[in-house]
């Protein structure tokens, strides 16, 4: 008994400290403004007038201080984007332009050019004027270390993106008053903002719009949801099938999801009875799952160790295969499959660990 307690505290470290460690490598598809949408929690608009429009995109509210001196970007962007000048001046083609600093200071750019397959042309004047259908669109990412742990990998992104009728029109805002917009942004944010039909607005200034109010992309991540599983597991040499129902909540921040789960378990088991006919026997628990599942974006199939605790407490005795007063204690649990189908080890016993029996559970998730 002590010794398989003793090995469960041991897998549940080793399990806790895999979780625990960030993976600092950095994903190759970040490459060229590869930002995750996944971990953003801020987007701002801004219009600049004649159609060229500002965003925004922040992974922490608290990053729009490193945006404050914009204008000292923008210019080292322009400085950078120099020798390039000449392939960026075809007026009847449009460009992306993706510019990333990674977390070592290290500077990548590319830029693609497309051309329209049809010319268009205004013909209101003595000689005909290409017109171009398509703005040009510039992609800055900032990428930041963290240490709190809030990202897997260890590094945080923001991403700053122009939308220009022509891509020389961004040194018209530099020194044009965005270094000032953005830190009336930082002291305002959490001022009123007005809806104006699927967008919200500042109401002391409608130049600034996000998709929720203070610039929130989703109003909450914390769902309520239902519960059904079909369970495979083991009680002494017994086989042992259930099923639960209940239901679950989930609490999502940037670096892992936690979930509480409330669920009626009927647990079956087959024995012979006194008339030496096999009987089915319902034994009855009710189970409080506790789970912390870390967030890893762009991955399909992949197998997650995750710290979890399960307490169990039967509420319904059929048969003499449990004693009374007889619970389940699950640590840990193993996610296949995007959590379809989870893995989790733990053990039966009745009063205060008495006859303690190791189980071993196959849960899918429907």
């Amino acid at each position: 008994m002590k010794s398989f307690i003793v090995t469960m505290l041991i897998l549940l470290s080793i399990l806790g400290k895999l979780c625990a460690q960030p993976n600092l490598t950095i994903r190759a598809s970040r490459s060229f403004a590869g930002i995750s949408a996944e971990h953003l929690q801020n987007r701002f608009w801004i219009d600049l007038g004649k159609g060229n429009r500002l965003c925004l995109e922040l992974e922490d509210g608290q990053d729009l201080e490193k945006f404050t001196n914009i204008d000292s970007l923008l210019m080292v962007f322009v400085a950078d984007m120099k020798p390039f000048n000449d392939s960026l001046s075809d007026p009847l083609s449009w460009h992306l332009i993706d510019y990333v600093v990674d977390a070592g200071g290290k500077k990548k750019v590319r830029f693609q050019s497309f051309r329209p397959a049809a010319s268009s042309f205004l013909l209101d004047q003595t000689e005909p004027a290409a017109l171009r259908l398509e703005q040009d669109t510039i992609q800055i990412v900032l990428e930041f270390p963290v240490t709190s742990g809030r990202r897997h990998d260890g590094i945080r992104q923001d991403r700053l993106s122009l939308y220009l009728n022509n891509y020389h029109e961004i040194s018209n805002y530099i020194t044009g008053g965005l270094n000032e917009k953005i830190r009336w942004l930082q002291k305002n944010v959490n001022g009123y903002w007005v809806r104006d039909k699927n967008i919200y607005r500042a109401e002391k200034d409608p130049s600034i719009s996000a998709p929720l109010p203070a610039g929130y992309i989703a109003a909450s991540n914390d769902q309520l949801y239902s519960i059904i599983q079909v369970n495979m597991g083991n009680y002494k040499n017994y086989f042992a099938p259930s099923f639960s129902l209940g239901v679950g909540f989930s609490f999502k921040r940037e670096e892992s999801t936690r979930r509480l789960m409330f669920m009626w378990q009927p647990l079956f088991l087959f024995g012979t009875n006194a008339q030496g006919h096999l009987q089915t026997y319902r034994n009855e628990f009710v189970v409080v799952n506790i789970f912390r599942d870390w967030n890893k974006p762009n991955q399909v199939h992949y197998i997650n160790f995750n710290p979890s605790i399960s307490f169990g407490f039967m509420v319904r005795r059929d048969g003499d295969f449990f004693q009374k007063n007889s619970y389940f204690l699950g640590i840990g649990h193993v996610n296949l499959l995007k959590h379809a189908i989870e893995l989790q080890p733990g053990m039966y016993f009745h009063d205060l660990f008495k006859e303690a029996t190791p189980s071993i559970r196959l849960n899918f998730n429907l």
